[in-house]
């Protein structure tokens, strides 16, 4: 560990002598100044941690020298010698916030040692009380940037961040991506011309490569370079932070104007705490901004793969739409044409046309079902009248059940509360398992049936339905109901999945389960009750 450095200035060339050997044997880096011009040479050219000074000199009252090399090394501690101990000299110490005051002349070389040694030892804990004061705002500030997930927001936090923390009027903050040498500018506060700080040779990378400190024109310490970047851009002081991060490095920048005080050790040490935590949260909110823009992008392919999924359900009713449709629109010409015939008596082609007017409104009715089925639906939770819900597919399917000569069971427990669901995602699920049960049915030799159950168990919702095809074979029963697993020829392998999906994100479950009326496939729908809501009309509201 280095020894400390400790200066002593005193006019009495024998008491100045009489300190050097007494500190140097006790193991300190000692130097001396005879005068108080001679020690600001020093302290604005070397790094002490002690200034051992008299009061009384002739070119300098003390205290000034005190306030003087203060202003070069803010945090050196100081032991004031006097050989006039009263009162008001100890008070005005005490004003000056001096860590020791001993009189001359010395009891002993021992005494001179212990009061260097408690000076330094409460220099060192004033330092560590005043880190303690400033980081406790630093704890609140990274708690509240960590939390921020937007990144053009999360920048602007800092910057307001860095200027309560730091009193700075010039606050920058660049990014070096990757591999790349060049830095661009994210956000910046204060009239500094930024893009200027930039460059392989400008002031910032400057900055970065000398010592890591903060910078100032009052530090003759400072190097030429830096000292006319300084004055360039009318910066009475300048501090900048380099952090590294996977996804590049990120640079902070701080300056004061020529009316502001200089930047002390204090600061840098905030700087570069709050860069960390402001280059850890920025990363973090980019991950999050990735995330958010990749779960949008999923969201819309799921969208896209259930209105595809909608599409060919559509595609497999068209057969049966097409014939419902066709009816009515042939007994509407016929009727239409018979009104036309000149032969035929009035009141007969009012009966026509009141006959054709029917059939436009059954025509009128199918095709607002199907639109109802196949427009994008709400995804809205609502309370929902499962029993009517059924009822309302069953009536949608009725054509191509009766086309197949299908014959379905339905049994509703009665006063079977509504759930708090999203209907026609929950329509579609049942849609999707009826249709499946149609095409099991389709070539069946078997007797053609389908039974659909809903009641109440515990706080639960259980819709089963089930076929009686020949059931679904064990060695595909474990992948029914994964994504473009199909065991028809002409099937997408969205209709499960996406009921699944359904099911689930409602915080239900869908499964395949033993059938009750045969070996036929039977899939149950659980769905949890939220709040009692009796069943007191037919309404899907």
């Amino acid at each position: 560990m280095q020894a400390p450095g400790v200066l002593i200035v005193d006019d009495d060339a024998v008491v100045l002598r009489l300190c050097e050997k007494a500190l140097e044997r006790a193991g300190y880096t000692v130097a001396s100044a005879s005068n108080p011009y001679q020690a600001l040479e020093l302290i604005r050219e070397n790094r002490f941690d002690l200034l051992l000074v008299d009061i009384l000199m002739p070119q300098m009252d003390g205290f000034e020298l005190i306030e003087e090399a203060r202003n070069c090394q803010t945090g050196i501690a100081v032991l004031v010698m006097t050989g006039f101990g009263t009162v008001e000299t100890a008070i005005e110490a005490l004003r000056r916030g001096v860590d020791g005051l001993i009189l001359k002349p010395f009891q002993g070389i021992e005494d001179l040692l212990n009061a260097i040694q408690q000076a330094l030892l409460l220099n060192q804990q004033k330092q560590d009380a005043g880190r303690l004061h400033v980081l406790r705002p630093l704890f609140d500030v990274s708690e509240a940037l960590i939390s921020e997930t937007n990144p053009n927001l999360l920048l602007e936090q800092i910057l307001a961040a860095a200027l309560q923390l730091l009193q700075a009027a010039q606050i920058g903050i660049f990014q070096r991506p990757g591999t790349e040498t060049e830095m661009r500018l994210l956000a910046a506060r204060g009239g500094i011309a930024w893009r200027r700080l930039q460059g392989k040779r400008g002031f910032i990378e400057t900055l970065l490569k000398g010592e890591k400190r903060p910078y100032s024109t009052q530090d003759s310490r400072v190097p030429v370079l830096i000292q006319q970047f300084l004055a360039k851009f009318e910066l009475r002081s300048a501090m900048s932070v380099e952090v590294s991060r996977a996804g590049g490095d990120m640079v902070f920048f701080a300056g004061r104007d020529q009316r502001e005080p200089p930047f002390i050790e204090s600061d840098y040490e905030r700087f570069v705490i709050l860069a960390r935590q402001s280059a850890i949260a920025f990363e973090n909110a980019k991950l999050y901004e990735d995330l958010r823009r990749s779960l949008k992008r999923v969201e819309e392919s799921q969208l896209a793969l259930v209105q595809s999924e909608k599409m060919a359900a559509a595609g497999r009713l068209i057969a049966s739409v097409a014939h419902e449709i066709n009816n009515p629109l042939q007994a509407v010409r016929n009727c239409l044409h018979l009104a036309t015939r000149g032969e035929v008596p009035d009141d007969q082609k009012g009966s026509y046309l009141e006959m054709a007017q029917k059939e436009m409104d059954r025509l009128e009715s199918t095709v607002e079902r199907m639109l109802d089925f196949y427009r994008p639906g709400r995804a809205d939770r609502e309370w929902v009248d499962v029993c009517w819900l059924i009822e309302r597919v069953l009536q949608f399917l009725g054509a191509q059940l009766r086309k197949h000569d299908i014959v379905v069971h339905t049994h509703f427990q009665e006063d079977l509360p509504k759930i708090f669901a999203i209907r026609e995602q929950l329509q579609q699920v049942i849609l999707n398992i009826l249709l499946n049960a149609i095409d099991v049915l389709e070539d069946s030799g078997r007797k053609k049936e389908i039974w659909i159950d809903a009641v109440q168990k515990k706080n639960n919702l259980r819709i089963r339905i089930e076929d009686s095809g020949e059931g679904v074979s064990p060695e595909i029963q474990s992948r029914i109901f994964e994504p473009f697993f199909s065991s028809k020829m002409k099937g997408t392998g969205l209709g499960l999945a996406i009921s699944y999906g359904f099911i689930e994100a409602q915080h239900g479950t869908l499964s395949l389960e033993p059938g009750q009326h045969g070996s036929g496939a039977c899939f149950e729908i659980v769905l949890p009750f939220r709040g009692k809501h009796g069943r007191k009309t037919n309404s899907g509201g």
